[in-house]
Formats: C-alpha cells, sequence, structure tokens
C-alpha cells in the first residue's frame, strides 16, 4: 500500500457484444495481484525506424529473485526475454523472433527498476501484427507469457513517440503531472513540429455491471491548440487530455494526461467521495459532492466508514483496502480517463482481484471463484479501437450481474472488504443447496 491520506463512454468506442472471448491458456491473474511472486513488466514498443522497432522492458527490482554472487557483496538477477512477431492472428506468419537476457546486480537494500530493451525487424507498410512474449525470472524458474499489439496504421501512431524527464530516462506511463517537466519525443524525426490539441473534459465514471451503458459522442474540437517540437521543454500545468500529432487531419497520435499532481494516488480530502459513489445511495453522494467545505467532506466520509463498519479501527481497515483498489485500478486501468472510473477498475475495485485472467486480441476475461460453479462471476472485456489509449476496455453488460453486485456493496456498506474468498463461500454455498436440490427424491403425489 502506497502511502496515501485516508479517511476517505465515450461515443467513439466501437464495442463488441457476444459470448465469451477466445484467448490464450495462461492465467495472468498475478499481473493484477497486490504483492504476488510474479513479474509484472512495463512495456512500450517504439518504432525507431520505418522497417524496425525496439520492445523496451522496465522491471522492478522487488519482484525479481536475487541470488548472491560468489565471495562478493552483489546480488545477481537475471530475466530472460524471448518474442515472436506474427503478422496477425488469423495466419499467424511468423515475421520475425528474438531474445535478450537482462542481468542486474545490486546491493542487498537497494531498490527501484531497472529498464533495458531488445529490437525486432518489422516490415514496411505492416499495419497488423502483435509480438508474443515471454519474461522468464531465471533464478526463480517462473515466466509469464502474453500478447502485445503492434500499432501501425499510420506514421503518427503512439508507438512512434516516446515521454522523457529532462535527464532522458523514459517513462512508462501515461500520466504527467502540473509543474514537472517532460520531453515528448517523435522517433522518426527529433526536428519535426508537433500539434498539441488539449481537451478539458469531465467523464461519468462506470456504472454497475448489469446497467445498460449509454455513451455520449466525443467531440473532437479541441479547447485550445498549439505546436512544440521534440527539443521543447514541457509542462502540462492543467487537468486534461494532451494529444501530440503531426496531422490534425486524422484522429491518431500521441496522448498525455494530467490527473492531478497525486495521480495515481489518493492523498487528497477532494478525491475521497467520487469513488465512494459506487457504495452511496445518491443522497449520500450528492451530501459529499454539494459540500464546499474539506472538514465538512471528511466528516461526511469518516461518518459512512464508522457506521458501516462500526469502530474507527474497523473503519480503517476496510478503506485502506477500498482506497488500495483504486489506486491500484489508476496504476493498471487508467485509458483516457482515471482507472477506477473504467469498467475495469469498477470490477476490480468492487470485487477485488480474479482469481483468473485470460487475455487475446479481443479483450480480456475475468474469472472470481470457481469458473464452473452454478454461481458464476465471470466478465468479459472487449479492447476498444481509442485514439487516445491502448488501454480501453469495455465490459460485456448483463442483467444477472445484479445479484452479485448487490450482494458485494452490500458487504461493503456492513464494513467488510469483499473480494474472492466471499465469492468463493457464496458459491460453495449455492453448489451444495443446488446438489442437495438435485438428490433429493422426487414424489409424484
Amino acid at each position: 500500500m502506497k502511502k496515501t491520506l485516508y479517511i476517505l463512454v465515450i461515443g467513439i468506442l466501437l464495442i463488441s457484444c457476444g459470448g465469451g472471448l477466445g484467448s490464450s491458456e495462461q492465467n495472468l491473474a498475478h499481473l493484477y495481484q497486490d504483492g504476488g511472486l510474479g513479474i509484472q513488466p512495463s512495456i512500450q514498443v517504439a518504432h525507431e525506424k520505418i522497417d524496425s522497432s525496439l520492445i523496451r522492458i522496465q522491471l522492478d527490482r522487488n519482484q525479481l529473485l536475487y541470488i548472491r554472487e560468489a565471495d562478493q557483496d552483489t546480488f545477481r538477477s537475471e530475466v530472460r526475454v524471448s518474442y515472436s512477431l506474427y503478422s496477425n492472428y488469423q495466419n499467424m506468419l511468423l515475421l520475425d523472433s528474438g531474445s535478450t537476457s537482462i542481468i542486474d546486480r545490486k546491493l542487498s537494500t537497494e531498490t527501484g527498476f531497472i529498464q533495458s530493451s531488445v529490437g525486432f525487424l518489422r516490415p514496411e507498410g505492416l499495419t497488423e501484427a502483435f509480438l508474443r512474449l515471454n519474461i522468464k525470472d531465471i533464478q526463480r524458474n517462473f515466466d509469464l507469457s502474453f500478447d502485445y499489439p503492434i500499432r501501425n496504421q499510420d506514421l503518427q501512431d503512439q508507438q512512434y513517440f516516446e515521454l522523457s524527464e529532462l535527464d532522458g530516462k523514459l517513462l512508462f506511463q501515461p500520466w504527467v503531472k502540473s509543474g514537472e517537466s517532460y520531453r515528448v519525443n517523435y522517433l522518426l524525426d527529433e526536428n519535426t513540429k508537433l500539434f498539441v490539441r488539449y481537451y478539458d473534459r469531465e467523464f461519468p465514471i462506470a456504472i454497475p455491471p448489469y446497467a445498460e451503458n449509454k455513451n455520449e459522442p466525443f467531440l473532437f474540437k479541441e479547447d485550445s491548440l498549439f505546436i512544440v517540437s521534440s527539443s521543447d521543454t514541457l509542462q502540462f500545468q492543467k487537468t486534461g487530455i494532451y494529444h501530440f500529432q503531426l496531422d490534425t487531419a486524422s484522429t491518431s497520435g500521441f496522448s498525455l494526461f494530467n490527473f492531478g499532481s497525486s495521480f495515481p494516488y489518493v492523498s487528497e480530502i477532494e478525491q475521497l467521495a467520487p469513488p465512494m459513489r459506487y457504495l452511496t445511495t445518491r443522497g449520500e453522494h450528492e451530501e459529499m459532492i454539494e459540500t464546499n467545505s474539506r472538514d465538512s467532506l471528511k466528516l461526511l466520509a469518516d461518518r459512512f466508514w464508522i457506521r458501516s463498519a462500526g469502530s474507527e479501527e474497523r473503519a480503517q481497515n476496510v478503506l485502506q483496502e477500498f482506497y488500495g483498489r483504486v489506486e491500484n485500478s489508476n496504476e493498471r486501468f487508467t485509458s483516457y480517463i482515471e482507472g477506477w472510473k473504467t469498467d475495469r477498475g469498477i470490477i476490480y475495485t468492487i470485487y477485488g482481484p480474479p482469481s483468473q485472467v485470460f487475455r487475446s486480441d479481443e479483450g480480456e476475461s475475468w474469472v472470481y471463484g470457481d469458473r464452473n460453479s452454478d454461481l458464476n462471476y465471470a466478465f468479459n472485456f472487449y479492447k476498444i479501437n481509442n485514439p487516445f489509449s491502448n488501454n480501453d476496455y469495455a465490459l460485456a453488460r448483463y442483467t444477472y450481474y445484479r445479484y452479485g453486485w448487490g450482494q458485494a456493496v452490500g458487504a461493503w456498506r456492513n464494513g467488510r472488504s469483499y473480494g474472492v474468498k466471499d465469492i468463493k463461500r457464496e458459491q460453495d454455498a449455492r453448489d451444495a443447496q443446488n446438489r442437495q436440490q438435485r438428490q433429493s427424491p422426487a414424489f409424484w403425489y
């Protein structure tokens, strides 16, 4: 848990509906677990040339196993990165493959991130492809395999840009902070001029999974437009969307988001009320958002959590779990809106990390508890073609989610954090009841 202050779709989306998602067989749930033993890499693809690219990898030292080197004060880790580039999922034509090893040495107390890269060849004009990546912690003998899309519809796609600090350190997340300085580099021409469209928009939060989603059309007319170059020192003082383009005649480009100086963490009193909308009644929420006093908001939020939990100590534990999930959602699911506001964010915040996660080119499938239970908790998220973000997913919504949602929100309102263990207990009870009914003798009168 990060140090946090506690007391307390848009119309351009192209959504597919239907049944389950075809997906790879590997369970990727550990990517969404907090404090797990698996690797959770950050990946970027950078098209440095017309016919070649880099896979950039950032690893957290805390997630790797280090072994002390003989007669040394240093510890050593090794990660093996292998890739295969395929043209598309239909014909699976192999275009390139390769691997590299990332070896890191450190003293026992050193933490932080390590960054590395491996290059691959990309046929000129290729517009549809994906990378199949395998990242293995050699010391732990743990590996992770997943697919990563190659976006190359035109020469101003996101993968032709990079964000860095002034000292050249690459940044792997698309959000920026007011008052800090950055550089945005267009990889094919470091001297080119870039148009920046700025959007000051407020988007609604996700609605419960059983409710029908009614998206409002997104208006691409920017609130302001300015020009920069790659050599410029950039600051983003206002919250909103900054969309970098070579040509404003299209919608594609590279987007950065300013969600406030503390993002992705919840550290201001004003940030406490919005996520509580998932748990509060309309009246409770309106009372919180209409107050114009920080002290009053804190009092209302405190009152909600203490009344729910029954004591300050229990309330503290429950709200730490709740806002911890909000922060994790921000780090994992942020797209053009904060992660907690997204469809994946609302499910993660209320139900917690899923038991199983499967990915495909179409999206992600999440399973909670036993996927074969009569009481099914499975969610399909379909990947959205969004010019502002490659991390946008929409939930396939169904009315039968209402029961599970009511159980989960009811638990939170009664002062209990809700998660897989609660779901599994409900599933076991339902399955046992159904077995008993099926085994009971049938009489005809």
